[in-house]
């Protein structure tokens, strides 16, 4: 079971990105230079590529953890008989 203190801060990291969902949308911006390139194409969009990335790292980091937590209890009976 997730400890309480953790479980506050998934709780947090949760509500900070569903929160960045809504800054996302902006204006148009300015306009491009003349001769500044290809109309249309001034910029790289980032997209969900980013939200993989960080649900990948969440899952990997709550895996560590449970091994980290498991290989403890493990030490902990073994020291105790």
């Amino acid at each position: 079971m997730i400890s309480g203190k953790l479980n506050r801060i998934l709780i947090v990291f949760c509500l900070l990105l569903l929160k960045s969902y809504a800054l996302i949308a902006q204006g148009p911006g300015f306009p491009p230079t003349p001769g500044g390139g290809v109309p249309g194409q001034e910029g790289i969009p980032v997209d969900g590529g980013i939200t993989i990335l960080a649900a990948a790292g969440i899952g990997f980091g709550v895996k560590k953890l449970r091994d980290a937590r498991k290989n403890k209890q493990a030490t902990c009976r073994q020291s105790g008989k």
